[in-house]
């Protein structure tokens, strides 16, 4: 379904990006992002498709269908798409971006538990961004607002599980450097 046309200087300069070099996919990453908060799904998913085509990075494309997708409340597609965004691979972690997001897109999608866990590895790898509401802030600070509150949700909600279990204490006697050299239990 088509929202109602909104126009906008960034996005007049998109289009004319998109015009005169009709072979780079990134304008088109951006216009379906936009699209994406607007409300308008069919634009967005044909500027993703066209994007796909185009691209020789295609964990890229992925990645910004997600929160494209995330944003137009598609959260089970969102995990679709940000898992075709990396592949896992034995003793290597996820790129940094994964745990939050997928928090994120578990939590809207009414996965709870899930979404904790993801939460909580994210606060293990990293804490200063992810354990404090303060740093949390400052880590989404350029997101925007609805991707912020979804988040801050999930800290809030986690911060209420797993700091009340024994590994929110161990995260917390690591933040402090009282058990600095304990080995995280998901981090690698």
């Amino acid at each position: 379904e088509k929202s109602e046309k909104i126009s906008t200087p960034f996005l007049v300069m998109l289009d004319e990006k998109i015009k005169t070099n009709s072979s780079d996919p990134e304008p088109l990453l951006q216009r379906a992002y936009l699209h994406a908060i607007w409300g308008n799904e069919a634009d967005c998913r044909k500027d993703f498709q066209q994007a796909l085509l185009l691209s020789t990075n295609r964990p890229d494309v992925y990645w910004n269908m997600g929160w494209a997708l995330l944003n137009l409340g598609r959260f089970q597609d969102a995990q679709e798409a940000w898992s075709k965004a990396w592949t896992p691979k034995e003793g290597e972690p996820e790129p940094r971006w994964v745990p939050s997001a997928m928090a994120m897109a578990c939590w809207k999608a009414g996965k709870k538990n899930e979404a904790l866990a993801w939460y909580q590895r994210a606060a293990e790898r990293e804490p200063a961004s992810f354990t404090s509401l303060a740093g949390l802030k400052e880590r989404i600070s350029n997101w925007n607002t609805k991707e912020q509150a979804w988040l801050i949700e999930v800290h809030d909600a986690w911060q209420r599980t797993y700091l009340g279990r024994s590994s929110g204490d161990i995260l917390k006697r690591r933040l402090s450097g009282k058990d600095s050299n304990a080995p995280c239990s998901t981090c690698r």
